[in-house]
């Protein structure tokens, strides 16, 4: 119950805030804040898509699914003069 309560009271807001947007923001802006927002979505999707590649991959060659760009420590010995 006080979950539903929340997201009533959630939903609300972002509808407040939509209309609030909508009478303040010039047009240009709000085609701006759109085109914006797709690019961010492709973006993740072009990293959700390059993941599933690496996993087929590995699974094709039988190798762990970590990621390539994974980096390797290496201990470097300072001794004092």
């Amino acid at each position: 119950m006080k979950r539903e309560k929340n997201l009533h009271v959630l939903q609300a807001i972002l509808e407040a805030k939509e209309l609030l947007l909508e009478s303040m923001v010039p047009k240009e802006a709000k085609i701006h804040f759109r085109q914006a927002n797709k690019e961010v979505l492709i973006g993740i999707r072009a990293l959700i898509d390059h993941r599933i590649m690496e996993m087929e991959h590995s699974a094709e060659t039988g190798t762990s699914t970590s990621s390539s760009n994974d980096q390797t420590v290496q201990k470097i010995n300072i001794s004092d003069h």
